[in-house]
Order: structure tokens, then C-alpha cells, then sequence
């Protein structure tokens, strides 16, 4: 099962550089500034194009320093206002979850598992059918063009 989870590991890594760059934007917009530490990964993410190809740039060098920024003060208090830009920039609600964890899937050897499955989110367009299985049981996922449904 775990090799079939490979093909979402690009998808996480989307998740992960889209919510990096959507936080670094709203904690600009705030008016916060980074701590030291973290003001040169934040500008990079920052002169990133919305449209670029992540699996291009992340490493486990980009990994690490994403860590370190998601647990700048600046960033958190970005993360805990998030409802006040929904309008204008969209954090996906698996956003923690896969910052929480983005030196591990920056190693080499990680792949993702159901949860991470669970977790990642990506823009489909007509039905997609997925299955994973979780506890002994089978689940099968239909997602209408965006729409999930169990």
C-alpha cells in the first residue's frame, strides 16, 4: 500500500510550499515581522511565484528552514488570524497538520501514509475515486470536482 502513496507525495509537498507562502503573505499583510532567524526563508517564500513548480525547489535544506519559520512568533500569530484573510488568501485546514511535520517529509526516504492521504488537498475537476484502507477497513472516497464525499 505504501507504494501507491508515492504519487501524493508531490501533493504534500504542494500543501506544505502553498501554505508557507499564503502564511508569509497574511503575516505581511498584518504588519508582523519575522524573527531574525527566519527573515531570509521568509523572503524567499515570499518572492515566489504562486504558479511555481514546488517539487523544483524542496529539499531537505527547504524542509528544515520551513520548520524553523512555522515556529516563528510572527508566523503562529499569522496562523492563529487566519480567519481574517479567507477572502484573499486560502490556508488549507491540513496546513498545521503538514507544517507540524515538514523536516520528516523532507527526508528522502519518507512516503506518505493514510493520514497524510487523508490530510493533502489538491483541485480536481470531475469524479475522482480513491480507497484507502484504515483500521482493517476499506474506505472507498468519491470526490465530485471538489466536493468529497464518503
Amino acid at each position: 500500500m505504501a507504494d501507491r502513496y508515492t504519487v501524493y507525495k508531490p501533493i504534500v509537498i504542494d500543501n506544505i510550499i502553498k501554505s508557507a507562502m499564503n502564511l508569509v503573505n497574511m503575516m505581511a499583510r498584518f504588519g508582523l515581522e519575522p524573527e531574525e532567524q527566519n527573515r531570509k526563508t521568509i523572503q524567499f517564500f515570499q518572492k515566489l511565484s504562486p504558479n511555481i513548480d514546488t517539487q523544483s525547489i524542496w529539499n531537505q535544506q527547504l524542509s528544515h528552514d520551513v520548520k524553523k519559520m512555522w515556529s516563528d512568533k510572527g508566523i503562529q500569530e499569522t496562523y492563529n488570524r487566519r480567519r481574517e484573510f479567507l477572502a484573499e488568501y486560502i490556508l488549507d485546514d491540513s496546513a498545521r497538520y503538514f507544517l507540524d511535520q515538514a523536516e520528516k517529509i523532507g527526508e528522502n526516504a519518507w512516503i506518505p501514509e493514510n493520514k497524510d492521504v487523508l490530510m493533502c488537498r489538491r483541485k480536481t475537476t470531475g469524479i475522482v475515486e480513491d480507497v484507502c484502507v484504515l483500521n482493517g477497513i476499506t474506505v472507498k472516497f468519491m470526490d465530485v470536482g471538489g466536493q468529497v464525499c464518503f
